[in-house]
C-alpha cells in the first residue's frame, strides 16, 4: 500500500488524474495542505468534499465551490460524469488497512511514552539525595607509638641491665671480695632501677610524639571528610536543579501519551473495528493477516476476526499483552509484526531514558534534550493526522455497515 505521509508521493498521486477515490480519502487523512488538489481532483467524491468544505481552509473551500458551479449550457447534451465507485472490496481493504496501521503508530506511541514516563518517574526518584559518608576516623598514633617504645624500650633495657649489671658486679667483686652472685645481683638491681628511669623518660618522650602525629593525622581525616561532604552537597544541587528539566520532560512526555490515548479512543470510536479487537494484540495481529493476504476483509467465514478467534483458541497467538512479554520467542514466530512493535517501544523507551540521564551532563544536554522534543512533535503531528482524518474513516465505518462488509 503506498505511503501518502510522504509529502512528495502524495502530490504525485493528487496530480494523477487516475488516482481513486480511496487514495484521495487517505492523502486527505495524511496531507492536509493537499486538500486543495484533493477537492480539484475529478474522483473526489461529494461526501469527500463535503468534509473538506467543513474542515478545510480558504484555499480548500474555494476549491470545493468551483466543483460546484454548473457547467455552462451548452447545444450539445453532454454526459453527466458519475464519480467513481468508492465502496468496492479492494478500495475498502486498502482504506482498512490504513486504519489499522495508524491504530498500530498510536499504540506503539503510547506504550513507549507510557514507558519512559515510568521510567523517568524512577530516575528522578534517585537524583538529589545525600550520600551517607562516614566521620573522620580519630588516630591512634599516640597510644600505638608509646607501646611501642615500651615494648622495644623493655626488651633493650632489661638486656642491658644484665650485661651492666653483670660486669659491674665482677668489677665490684674484685675491688671487695664480696660473693660474686651476691655482686652481680647488686649490679643488675642498680642498672634496672636506672634502665626504668629511663623507661619512664622514653615512653613520655613516645607520648608526646604519638600525640602530635595523631593530631596531624586527624586533621588530615577532617580535612577530606569535608572534602567528601562538599562535592556530595555540590552532587546533590545539581541534581536537584537538573531533576526540574527532567520532570518538564516527564511532564510533557505524559500529556503527550495522554493526548495520543484520546486520538487512539476517537479512532476506535469511528466503529471500523468490533469492540472485542480494539486492542494492540488485536489490532497488529488483524493488520498482520490482511497486510499478509491470508484474509482480505474482517468479518465472514475467511475473514480477519474469525481467524485470529481461531488461533488464538489453539494458543498459536498471544492475545494478553502482559502474557506476550513474558514470551517473546513464540509471538516472534507466530505474530511478527506484534514482535516488531514490541522491539520498537523497548528500544524507544531505552533510548529516551537514557537521553534524560544524560541531560545531568549540562555539555551534551542540548543536544540530547532536542531528540526527546522531536519525538514529542512527531507524536502531536501523528495524533493530529488522527483527528483530521476520523471523518474519512467514519466513512469508511459506515460503507461496512454493522457486520464490517
Amino acid at each position: 500500500m503506498t505511503d501518502y505521509s510522504d509529502l512528495a508521493v502524495a502530490g504525485q498521486a493528487v496530480d494523477d488524474p487516475a488516482t481513486d477515490a480511496a487514495a484521495l480519502a487517505a492523502i486527505t487523512a495524511s496531507q492536509p495542505s493537499l486538500w486543495p488538489q484533493v477537492a480539484a481532483h475529478p474522483n473526489c467524491y461529494p461526501d469527500l468534499l463535503e468534509y473538506l468544505n467543513a474542515n478545510g481552509d480558504e484555499d480548500t473551500k474555494q476549491a470545493v465551490a468551483r466543483r460546484r458551479v454548473p457547467a455552462p449550457p451548452s447545444a450539445i447534451e453532454l454526459p453527466v460524469p458519475q464519480p467513481a465507485p468508492v465502496a468496492s472490496a479492494a478500495k475498502d481493504l486498502a482504506a482498512i488497512k490504513t486504519y489499522l496501521s495508524e491504530v498500530v503508530e498510536a499504540e506503539v506511541a503510547i506504550r513507549t511514552l507510557t514507558g519512559a514516563a515510568n521510567k523517568m518517574a524512577q530516575f528522578m526518584s534517585t537524583l538529589g539525595h545525600a550520600k551517607q559518608i562516614p566521620g573522620p576516623e580519630k588516630s591512634s598514633k599516640s597510644s600505638e607509638t608509646a607501646r611501642e617504645v615500651a615494648s622495644y624500650g623493655g626488651i633493650v633495657a632489661a638486656i642491658l641491665a644484665v650485661v651492666i649489671g653483670v660486669i659491674r658486679g665482677v668489677d665490684y667483686n674484685r675491688a671487695h671480695h664480696n660473693g660474686l652472685f651476691t655482686s652481680v645481683f647488686g649490679g643488675i638491681l642498680q642498672m634496672v632501677l636506672i634502665m626504668l628511669g629511663v623507661m619512664i623518660v622514653a615512653v613520655i618522650v613516645a607520648y608526646v610524639i604519638g600525640s602530635i602525629r595523631a593530631q596531624s593525622i586527624d586533621a588530615d581525616n577532617q580535612r577530606i571528610f569535608a572534602e567528601r561532604v562538599r562535592e556530595d552537597q555540590e552532587r546533590v544541587m545539581t541534581e536537584l536543579h537538573r531533576s526540574s528539566q527532567v520532570e518538564q520532560f516527564r511532564s510533557n512526555v505524559t500529556r503527550r501519551a495522554s493526548e495520543t490515548q484520546h486520538a487512539l479512543n476517537s479512532m476506535y470510536a469511528v466503529g471500523v473495528l468490533y469492540p472485542d479487537y480494539r486492542n494492540f494484540a488485536a489490532a497488529t495481529s488483524i493488520l498482520q493477516y490482511l497486510q499478509s493476504g491470508r484474509c482480505s476483509k474482517l468479518t465472514g467465514a475467511h475473514g480477519a476476526y474469525n481467524l485470529y478467534e481461531a488461533e488464538r483458541r489453539s494458543d498459536k497467538i498471544i492475545s494478553q499483552l502482559d502474557v506476550v512479554l513474558d514470551d517473546l520467542e513464540q509471538i516472534k514466530r507466530n505474530q511478527e509484526l506484534l514482535y516488531d512493535a514490541i522491539q520498537e517501544i523497548s528500544d524507544k523507551i531505552s533510548r529516551l531514558t537514557e537521553v534524560v540521564q544524560m541531560t545531568l551532563d549540562y555539555s551534551i544536554a542540548t543536544a540530547e534534550n532536542s531528540e526527546i522534543i522531536a519525538y514529542s512533535t512527531a507524536v502531536n503531528a501523528q495524533n493530529t493526522r488522527l483527528l483530521t482524518g476520523l471523518s474519512v474513516f467514519q466513512m469508511l465505518s459506515d460503507r461496512l455497515g454493522p457486520d464490517g462488509d
